[in-house]
C-alpha cells in the first residue's frame, strides 16, 4: 500500500473543552485557552476491489467500470480507505495526541463530497474525538506511573 496522502483542506481549529461541551460543531474563538484541536481527513488507497451488486445479487458490472476508470485516471476518492484524525497539541509541552477512525471501500466524488453533514464525516470525527480522549487518558496513565517509577528510583539511590 503506499503511503498516505494528507489533502489540502482540513478542518477547523478548536478546543477540546468546546468540543466537549458542544460535539464537534466548535466556535470560530474559543475561550478556553490555546490547547488546539484539528480534524484531517486522509483518502488512501483501498487494498480491496469494489464488490457492488445489483438488486439480483450480480456484479454490478458498470459501476465497476466507472470506477475503474476513474481510478486509472487517478482520481483517488473513486475508490478508497478514509481516515479521519483528531488532532490535538499540547502549546505549553508541545505534546500532539491523535485518535483516528477510518472507513473503507468508499466511493466519492471528492473530498467536499465526503464531508457532507448528511453522511459519515460526522460520525467519523466523533469517534476519531472519543478514540483521542482514550489516547490522552492512556498516555496520563503511563506518564503518572512512570513519574511514580521515577521518583521510587530516585529515592533508592539516595538511599545508598
Amino acid at each position: 500500500m503506499s503511503p498516505s496522502r494528507t489533502l489540502t483542506r482540513h478542518r477547523p481549529i478548536h478546543c477540546l473543552q468546546c468540543a466537549e461541551e458542544r460535539g464537534v460543531s466548535i466556535p470560530k474563538r474559543c475561550p478556553h485557552g490555546d490547547t488546539r484541536l484539528e480534524f484531517k481527513v486522509y483518502c488512501e488507497p483501498e487494498d480491496t476491489e469494489p464488490d457492488f451488486e445489483l438488486e439480483d445479487g450480480s456484479p454490478d458490472e458498470a459501476l465497476h467500470a466507472v470506477i475503474k476508470a476513474r481510478l486509472a485516471n487517478c482520481e483517488q476518492w473513486a475508490w478508497c480507505y478514509v481516515k479521519v484524525e483528531a488532532r490535538l497539541i499540547d502549546p505549553v509541552s508541545g505534546t500532539v495526541f491523535s485518535g483516528f477512525d477510518g472507513l473503507g471501500g468508499c466511493s466519492y466524488a471528492d473530498e467536499a463530497d465526503f464531508c457532507q453533514p448528511d453522511g459519515y464525516f460526522s460520525d467519523m470525527k466523533a469517534r476519531a474525538l472519543e478514540d483521542l480522549k482514550s489516547a490522552m487518558a492512556s498516555t496520563a496513565a503511563v506518564g503518572k506511573h512512570a513519574e511514580k517509577l521515577l521518583k521510587h528510583k530516585l529515592l533508592k539511590g539516595a538511599k545508598r
